[in-house]
């Protein structure tokens, strides 16, 4: 992220959704989260 919250320059094309580069980026720390959450349970 930016300083400002905002998403770095190419992984949103607008500075909010994602682009492909941006969903790349996401995938990992987001199984990362899906993981731990089910293994909590």
């Amino acid at each position: 992220a930016t300083p400002e919250g905002a998403m770095k320059p190419g992984l949103a094309s607008d500075g909010v959704h994602p682009t492909p580069a941006g969903y790349a980026v996401m995938r990992p720390l987001a199984l990362a989260a899906i993981r731990r959450t089910v293994a909590a349970k």
